[in-house]
């Protein structure tokens, strides 16, 4: 139960974490770093969290040092991939995130769009999806 509450609290800061860079094309350090510091914190005592949050980061920095995303993706990864403390999930949300930017930036003839709320979509939907296999 405390397992559900706590998600339950992460998808709710992902959901506000998601408007904002919608809205702004921003994602301020101070709703993502305390984030990132909780993560940490907490793959202290289960560390599928941390490792889930590796794997999820770990692309993001590639991207970063190819100028593919921005700094804040890659902060952002971090408590997206905890999130899922699974990691295979992780990475399906990296990829499933990838796969949805590309779709949105050929669907719309564009070659930006804002990646935050894609990830946090793909977290979204895998989250549900473990909840769904968890539960039934």
């Amino acid at each position: 139960m405390a397992q559900l509450i706590a998600t339950l609290l992460a998808v709710g800061w992902l959901l506000v974490l998601a408007d904002a860079d919608r809205r702004t094309g921003r994602i301020p350090n101070t709703m993502v770093l305390p984030a990132c510091g909780g993560t940490v914190l907490v793959s202290g005592w289960v560390p599928a969290v941390g490792v889930s949050a590796l794997v999820a980061t770990t692309p993001y920095l590639v991207a970063f040092a190819a100028r593919a995303v921005g700094g804040a993706d890659v902060k952002l990864a971090v408590p997206a991939g905890g999130v899922l403390a699974d990691p295979g999930l992780a990475l399906g949300a990296v990829l499933v995130a990838a796969v949805m930017t590309a779709v949105i930036c050929v669907a719309s003839r564009r070659t930006k769009i804002r990646h935050g709320p894609v990830l946090i979509g793909a977290v979204l939907l895998l989250t549900v999806l473990k909840w769904q296999a968890e539960y039934d």
